[in-house]
């Protein structure tokens, strides 16, 4: 079992109110068609207990056609035996077809064929109200958690204008493949997977570089790890096709196709809005619209910090980036008063989350000022283990390798304790090899072997041939 549970930039500008909704409304329906399935289910059963009991007093009639696979003819049917006269069966025959089709009428009449997309129908309306029905509760409570890990994203960079008709829209694209692979199905389809796949195709575009950090559980071993998304989005998407493949007329009981149809439409919208220059303008409309209600708030801590009034600042500024955690402004002046207090514990939380930040902003010096006057006054403890890989990465790729090298070695000195350790060791050791530091790249790539991470022993061994070839050819 592999479950996403968190990643590095789960944070917004403005509290994602329409994806709040979306889960409200995703639980109210799902809630209703329970309610509602228990009422028809009684109703059905009722329906076929009277059919099922008048042809069990009638067994010489005929086998209604709807009734075919739904219950088993009564015994004497089955006989063969005849005992009753031709113009009363006739009656009675009309009797049974008619309760029949009463069952019949009653049982297609679910919520979940009602409300979901029936493809062999083509239910224009259920292409829509399926991306709110679940299965269930597990169905349910997986989808609205790998809705809410991107879809606060997607909203706070495009606003809630273009990130609700994106959302639906992949939904209907999802329902229309699902057809296109099984036109004839008679199954409803249900979900809101469809939709959220498609969320998924656009953060990949979007944040491909985010990690995500995964809970896996294998047998008795359970354990975390942090991926890229520009790693694990297309090996789910590859996983889908797999299966999509593997059982093509959906045996499993999952619309693979769907999925594979919303995400490849959520990717390509989220690339027109890069091409386009949408995607830059809604953001900036997004930053714009937070940053004049931001001011007034923040210019008010600044004034307490200049009056000695800390305790107040300190409490303004925490309440005021528990809802917009992406304000450097705020983290600033939360700062700037831990700081004159010498309260520690707020000034390495807000040397961790500025340096996370000015690297989502691309200010890499910022990043790396902040990171060395914190190690300079003893609070980097605060900046993580993820962060500061992103931080060596950004710094080796801007060709400053003295300064990569610093920061990749105080991760490698932290012990290599989860994968993404592992890779930030393996791209110190690559930075080492680049500069001819080929023993500190070989004790580099020891920590790594030693820590038995699964799947580190392709890098690690072209590193060592590129170390033996180098020695060899000396």
């Amino acid at each position: 079992m592999l479950i996403p549970y968190t990643h590095e930039d789960v944070q917004a500008r403005r509290w994602p109110i329409l994806t709040t909704l979306l889960v409200i409304a995703n639980v109210f329906c799902f809630i209703a068609l329970v309610a509602s399935s228990i009422g028809h289910g009684r109703e059905a059963d009722a329906a076929l207990r009277e059919v099922t009991e008048y042809w069990s007093e009638h067994p010489t009639l005929s086998a209604p056609p709807v009734l075919e696979g739904e219950i088993e003819p009564p015994v004497a049917h089955r006989a063969g035996r005849k005992t009753r006269a031709p113009s009363e069966s006739s009656v009675e025959q009309a009797h049974l077809e008619m309760l029949a089709e009463k069952f019949a009428r009653i049982a297609k009449a679910s919520p979940s064929r009602t409300w979901g997309y029936v493809p062999k129908e083509g239910n224009v309306l259920g292409l829509v109200t399926y991306q709110f029905l679940h299965g269930g509760i597990l169905h349910l409570v997986f989808n609205m958690w790998f809705m809410w890990l991107c879809a606060c994203n997607l909203e706070d960079r495009w606003g809630r204008i273009v990130f609700l008709p994106m959302y639906l829209s992949a939904g209907i694209v999802a329902a229309l493949a699902h057809k296109i692979a099984m036109p004839e199905s008679d199954v409803p389809l249900v979900g809101a997977s469809g939709a959220i796949a498609g969320a998924m195709g656009a953060f990949l575009v979007l944040f491909a570089k985010t990690r995500i950090r995964f809970f896996y559980w294998y047998g008795i071993k359970m354990g975390s790890f942090g991926a890229p998304a520009w790693l694990m989005l297309p090996l789910w998407l590859a996983e889908e096709i797999l299966w999509a493949v593997l059982t093509p007329g959906g045996g499993d009981g999952t619309a693979h196709v769907a999925h594979i149809g919303g995400f490849v439409y959520g990717a390509l919208f989220a690339v027109v809005m890069l091409v386009t220059g949408w995607d830059r303008r809604l953001d900036a409309v997004g930053e714009k619209k937070v940053t004049v209600e931001q001011d007034s708030r923040i210019l008010f801590a600044g004034k307490l910090i200049d009056e000695g009034r800390h305790a107040e600042a300190l409490a303004a500024l925490e309440a005021y980036v528990a809802k917009q955690p992406a304000s450097i402004d705020a983290y600033l002046e939360l700062l700037r008063s831990a700081s004159i207090v010498r309260d520690e514990r707020r000034m390495q939380n807000a040397y961790g989350r500025l340096v996370n930040l000015y690297l989502r902003e691309g200010a890499l010096d910022a990043a790396e000022d902040l990171h060395a006057e914190a190690e300079r006054l003893g609070c980097a403890g605060g900046v993580g283990l993820a962060t500061l890989a992103r931080l060596a990465d950004q710094l080796a790729t801007a060709n400053k390798p003295d300064r990569a090298l610093r920061v990749y070695g105080r991760i490698v000195a932290a012990g290599v304790s989860d994968i993404g350790a592992a890779h930030a060791c393996i791209a110190y050791a690559r930075l080492l090899l680049s500069l001819g530091r080929d023993v500190e790249a070989d004790g580099a790539l020891d920590l790594v072997e030693g820590s038995k991470m699964p799947g580190f022993a392709p890098p690690i061994a072209e590193l060592r041939g590129q170390v033996r070839r180098r020695a060899i050819a000396l």
